[in-house]
């Protein structure tokens, strides 16, 4: 791959997912590898640089301005991770840099002037944030040990370990406490270079083996003096720099023009979707969808970006704007009559409990205004409510024994589960045809159960009478899951029960119209189910490539 290759490439890059992250490790990678600039064979060679620190630290160590740092073990031939030009040498931070911790933070021992401090969260990489700086007590007499002036470089101790930033004239002075290393390189090697390479480390884990602690993660200074280092010539590594901030800013300027173009997207998008969700009659609902439909691929560009057209289509369709309404339709409320006489005879036979009384849905409880010949009802009035309960542990197995058993919770979700557990002896059962809705961690999920099922506490099942269509049901409780959600109950995690279910208000077409409404939502659904998964199929091959150019360029490309 030439160098002029490699360049244009960063266009398609940048455009998969993830791609302005994976541009800028692929830079940082090539930069540690020595591939990012050409290598002069007439420069001092990173050996004699090592020879020059080695008398630097023997000269001050002899005018009693250095104590003699403890010994890292050299680097073996096995443990170079990578090969690097015959120029360039592996070494141990430790010997290559002075690097200590801040100071500890003790109110009852610090003494001297308030002083603005460094700590863990104002670094970033790359750079400081300065916006919440604390302070504490420092005595003059400790400024040198605790300061940092221009060309530190400050790496994080913990947090994210090995985070870093190289001091500027923002810092210059600022003293840092002990979350903090402060690292200062012998003569004169670079400390962006260095910050570079401990970035590059970062995305490659390779720093991960330097950490303690199993929960929270730490970078003692004595781990971070044995990170190994790939170190160049002194002059390369200035170039490294240099070329390193160029590909960099070009890396910015393409994530700026995507986010813009992303922006004009964006906007345009939320005007089509709004243009959908105000529609106020099927009608305009049919116009603005074409809309919509006619400049598809510039609108969505991603999976995500079809959540709220799914939203807006629900929305329709539980407002009586989807589909237009016949006047020779049976009304809603003759419908209501049809299902309390099959809920009396259900009684009589002994199949269902006699129902509770529910008061009628007041106008202030209506979420929105309906089409006349709809109404609205509650929950419990209109189906037929099992809430789940979890058999006892010694009856349910994984060998296939007896009704298949769904808990809820991590075993519910948008798509039907595979079966985890069989119940030889159940206690609450949905039917095949049933709508399943989660009721506990999380509330709102919804499927149709495809099976006749054994259902636990974090279920419940909703059956329609009177041959209404299950799938009305099931968009209908979709549409009001960010309600369903927010009626929830409980400290640990949030539920709703029965009592909370029943008298939940729901909006009720005609049953020739809920039969419409369903072929209608099917329709659309299965528009933007095809859409998605082709743009899930370009994300992929997209993101394939991508890997493909980055992996193909750090193998073979030239100096760039």
């Amino acid at each position: 791959m030439t160098p002029g290759e490699f360049i244009a490439a960063f266009d398609v890059i940048a455009e998969a997912p993830g791609g302005i992250e994976r541009l800028r490790e692929l830079v940082l990678q090539l930069a540690v590898r020595g591939k990012l600039v050409p290598q002069d064979a007439e420069e001092e060679p990173a050996s004699v640089l090592l020879e020059r620190i080695e008398d630097e630290k023997f000269r001050l160590f002899r005018e009693g301005k250095l104590r003699i740092p403890k010994p890292v073990p050299p680097v073996a031939t096995d443990e170079a991770p990578f090969d690097v030009p015959d120029q360039w040498e592996w070494i141990r931070l430790g010997d290559i840099a002075n690097s200590r911790l801040g100071k500890m933070l003790d109110k009852s021992k610090n003494k001297g002037p308030y002083r603005r401090y460094l700590r863990n969260a104002n670094v970033q990489w790359f750079r400081f944030d300065l916006s919440d700086v604390f302070e504490l007590r420092l005595e003059d007499t400790e400024l040198e040990e605790y300061s940092v002036k221009e060309n530190d470089l400050i790496v994080c101790e913990g947090g994210e370990p090995g985070r870093a930033a190289v001091c500027g004239l923002d810092v210059d002075g600022m003293v840092f406490q002990k979350a903090l290393h402060r690292v200062r390189p012998w003569c004169g090697i670079s400390t962006w270079y260095l910050a570079y390479l401990l970035r590059c480390d970062t995305w490659s884990q390779r720093i991960n083996t330097l950490f303690t602690g199993a929960t929270i993660k730490h970078l003692t200074g004595r781990a971070l003096a044995t990170h190994i280092v790939p170190l160049p010539p002194l002059s390369e590594q200035h170039r490294i720099v240099a070329k390193v901030d160029e590909l960099m800013g070009l890396i910015d300027r393409l994530e700026a023009a995507r986010c813009s173009r992303e922006a004009v997207r964006t906007t345009a998008r939320d005007s089509a979707l709004a243009a959908l969700r105000n529609a106020a009659t099927p009608e305009e609902v049919g116009t603005a969808w074409t809309r919509i439909a006619e400049r598809m691929d510039d609108l969505f560009t991603a999976p995500a970006n079809l959540v709220p057209l799914r939203e807006a289509v629900l929305q329709l369709a539980v407002r009586g704007r989807l589909v237009p309404q016949d006047e020779g339709d049976e009304l809603a409320t003759v419908l209501l009559d049809r299902i309390a006489e099959e809920r009396a005879k259900l009684v009589k036979e002994k199949k269902i409990r006699v129902p509770k009384t529910l008061s009628p849905v007041s106008q202030h409880e209506a979420s929105f205004e309906v089409p006349q010949s709809w109404m609205w009802i509650r929950l419990g009035n209109l189906y037929h409510l099992e809430m789940g309960q979890s058999p006892s542990s010694q009856f349910y197995n994984q060998n296939g024994d007896g009704l298949p058993f769904y808990q809820g919770k991590a075993d519910f979700g948008d798509r039907f589960p595979t079966v985890r557990y069989w119940c030889t002896k159940p206690t609450k059962l949905a039917d095949k045809g049933d709508v399943l809705l989660s009721v506990r961690a999380p509330i709102g999920p919804t499927n149709i159960a495809m099976e006749r099922c054994c259902i636990g506490r974090g279920l419940a099942a909703l059956r329609p009478l009177v041959g209404m269509p299950t799938e009305y049901l099931l968009w209908t409780l979709r549409a009001f899951e960010e309600q369903l959600d927010g009626m929830g109950t409980g400290t640990t995690f949030k539920a709703v029960s029965r009592k909370l279910l029943e008298p939940f208000p729901l909006p009720l077409p005609p049953l020739a119209e809920q039969y419409r409404i369903v072929a209608k939502v099917d329709e659309l659904m299965g528009l933007i189910d095809r859409l998605e998964q082709h743009l899930g199929a370009k994300e992929e091959i997209q993101g394939d490539f991508a890997g493909t150019v980055c992996s193909f360029a750090q193998q073979r490309v030239e100096h760039v």
